[in-house]
């Protein structure tokens, strides 16, 4: 996989680096502010492809509608986000190949995925979730 990495020799091709470089270009115009919560709505996308609609994938990670739409304002170009309208449609990555950058700490620097940082996160999310959820019975 050094080929793809563009590890090696000196030189060596590197035939996503122009992929690359758009998938920084499209991270990089995203607000400092913002760009930890889109990584979170990323890294939960990425490694579990939930088929939560984007109302409940804003509610899991305990964030407000606005926000979440917010977060993603800049990926048009490579997640499918649906309108505001269409709130029980999910997100989807038009291409496999968004989520491999993302993945390889060698394409996308800062922008890679923490992937304990992620499930850490889902692993919190999924417990307040169920916490908030769950009808508690009362032991006797």
């Amino acid at each position: 996989m050094t080929f793809l990495g563009g590890g090696g020799t000196v030189g060596a091709i590197n035939p996503l680096h122009a992929l690359d470089l758009l998938y920084r270009k499209i991270l990089t115009d995203i607000p400092a502010d913002v760009l930890p919560t889109t990584m979170r709505i990323l890294g939960l996308l990425v490694l579990y492809s939930p088929r939560l609609s984007t109302e409940d994938q804003a509610r899991f990670l305990n964030l407000d509608q606005a926000f979440f739409y917010r977060a993603l304002q800049q990926l048009h170009s490579v997640v499918y986000v649906p309108s505001t309208d269409e709130l029980n449609s999910s997100l989807h990555i038009y291409h496999a190949s968004f989520s491999d950058f993302l993945k390889d700490s060698n394409r996308c620097d800062k922008f890679s995925l923490n992937e304990k940082a992620v499930h850490y996160d889902v692993a919190l999310q999924a417990l307040h979730w169920t916490e908030n959820s769950t009808p508690r019975k009362a032991f006797t």
